[in-house]
């Protein structure tokens, strides 16, 4: 399989070039890792230099604060988080690099505050609903 080059820059750091090798071994498993998982690749790059560490290393503390629930936050958006940087981690681990992996997150399904509202006219249902009712 053909790598496609990584059209989104991250920001230097200690991980910048993990995340790089991460991108190019994930293509290479046949998976595909566009756009919209490479801006949350490099969001997560840009949280973790803000711990302004010299050496690649996820403790417990950074793992827990990225993948902590933020406030309005769907469950199915942090869940695609937490996976994501599991993988990483298990990546960086599988490569001897210290990092602790955020423990599975169970899968529920997520209530919903939609309701839906029908909108119905009856005045203009009513004729119809009068003409079905005499043809039968």
């Amino acid at each position: 399989m053909e790598n496609k080059t990584i059209s989104i820059p991250f920001e230097e750091g200690p991980f910048k070039k993990l995340f790089l090798e991460f991108i190019i071994y994930k293509r290479g498993c046949g998976l595909k890792y566009e756009d919209s998982m490479l801006y949350t690749l490099r969001f997560t790059n840009h949280q973790l230099n803000r711990y302004h560490v010299k050496e690649p290393v996820l403790t417990k503390c950074m793992v827990e604060e990225i993948c902590a629930k933020r406030p309005h936050e769907a469950y199915s958006t942090q869940s695609k988080r937490v996976g994501m940087l599991r993988q990483f981690a298990g990546f960086l681990k599988n490569r001897g690099i210290e990092a602790y992996i955020y423990p599975e997150i169970s899968r529920h399904n997520e209530s919903s505050s939609f309701v839906p509202y029908i909108y119905l006219v009856i005045r203009r249902l009513y004729p119809f609903l009068m003409f079905q009712t005499t043809c039968q």
